[in-house]
């Protein structure tokens, strides 16, 4: 995904703009369920270290 504008990364806190800083977390993820409405987001996270931890909070969705 791409964000130039940043508008993803600050809204869900991949961006952290502290004061004159810009701190950036390019790992972690976003789920959506679209019927409920439902969301997990989970930041600075190695999904391939804790893919089972991942797909259990998706069916929790």
């Amino acid at each position: 995904m791409t964000d130039y504008q940043g508008e993803f990364g600050q809204k869900f806190g991949f961006l952290d703009l502290d004061g004159n800083q810009v701190v950036r977390y390019e790992r972690g993820y976003v789920g959506v369920n679209p019927e409920t409405e439902n969301m997990v987001v989970e930041i600075d996270y190695l999904i391939g270290e804790k893919i089972n931890e991942v797909l259990k909070k998706m069916e929790e969705l």
